[in-house]
């Protein structure tokens, strides 16, 4: 039987963390990062959503503060995003990813969960719902929901990613936690990390 080192739990600090759009989806430019690497995984109803010009300059206003670490102040622009297009997905995801930063794991949970609500086909929701789920102990939830994630779309590396790390963290099985961060490793550089701590390379003697 394959042990869990305690080591893990610096993987889960220093690598387990949500998936941020920063600007609305564009096909033809690339995707930037906030807070973790960029999902490529865009349902089609969060491609097809158009919010107003006013929405899109909060939402660039709330990116700005966040790059400048005032947090606080990027959440109150990106409620107020979300007072005037309640249903926008992007704004959701941000608005929980600068509640991560700022450690508040049930508010970004909820905003999570509203994504995942709203938008059931799309894989972002349910992964950062999972990474949420992990870091307030809660590694079973993590791990269903992450299951979700999977279903909803098979090759997702960050989501194969989150579900190994709820399955160690929750001491399931480890073999199964061992071929996701195989899948996961492709795209998550992270997931070659926990690979690396989870099977040490042996030394000479061993």
């Amino acid at each position: 039987m394959t042990v869990v080192p305690a080591s893990f739990v610096l993987v889960v600090c220093l690598g387990i963390g949500v998936c941020a759009q920063g600007q609305p989806f564009r096909p033809d430019r690339p995707h930037p990062t906030v807070g973790g690497e960029m999902s490529e995984v865009v349902s089609v109803r969060m491609l097809a959503q158009h919010p107003p010009a006013d929405v899109l300059k909060l939402i660039k206003k709330a990116q700005q503060l966040s790059d400048r670490s005032r947090h606080a102040q990027a959440i109150a622009v990106l409620q107020s995003a979300l007072a005037k297009s309640p249903d926008y997905l992007v704004a959701h995801n941000m608005l929980g990813v600068e509640y991560d930063k700022l450690d508040q794991n049930e508010s970004a949970a909820h905003e999570f969960e509203a994504m995942t609500k709203a938008d059931p086909a799309g894989a972002i929701g349910f992964t950062n719902l999972a990474v949420e789920y992990c870091k307030s102990y809660h590694f079973h939830d993590a791990e269903m929901v992450a299951r979700h994630a999977l279903q909803v779309e098979p090759t997702y590396g960050q989501g194969h990613f989150v579900l190994a790390m709820s399955l160690l963290l929750g001491l399931g099985s480890v073999k199964e936690a061992r071929t996701h961060l195989i899948d996961a490793a492709r795209t998550v550089p992270r997931a070659e990390e926990a690979l690396a701590i989870l099977d040490p390379p042996k030394t000479a003697g061993n």
